[in-house]
């Protein structure tokens, strides 16, 4: 059987511990407006697989065996690296330009020194005129 005390102590330890709950529901914050960020393309990565005449993977790479295309144009492109866990594996990095960004279609090779050709489309949405790029 609980004593007198022990049931005062009990009553005090619940009526304790329901009043840190308010304290923390209390603390609860409800929802907000929802945060907005806003985003443009600044660098547009594509990965090129590179075989040899008989299907083997051309590693060790250089950017001076690429040659990137849009419009029939050269282009420089960012960064260019080859996948080690996947030799003859690249990913190409370049920065488009703000003519690219015009909702239409450009024709986008990439053409690797004693290879072939990837060809492409690229159509960016049209930028608008107030993200300053």
């Amino acid at each position: 059987m609980m004593g007198a005390g022990r049931r005062v102590w009990l009553s005090a330890a619940i009526i304790g511990l329901l009043l840190a709950g308010g304290g923390i529901a209390a603390q609860t914050v409800g929802p907000g407006p929802a945060p907005t960020f806003k985003a443009s393309v600044s660098a547009l990565p594509f990965t090129i697989v590179v075989k040899d005449k008989s299907g083997k993977p051309r590693h060790g790479l250089t950017a001076t065996d690429f040659t990137l295309k849009i419009d029939s144009k050269e282009r420089s492109f960012a960064d260019l690296t080859e996948m080690p866990e996947k030799p003859g594996t690249y990913i190409m990095t370049f920065e488009p330009a703000k003519a690219d960004r015009d909702g239409k279609n450009h024709p986008l090779e990439i053409s690797v020194r004693g290879g072939g050709t990837m060809k492409r489309t690229l159509n960016l949405p049209k930028q608008s005129s107030g993200d300053g790029q």
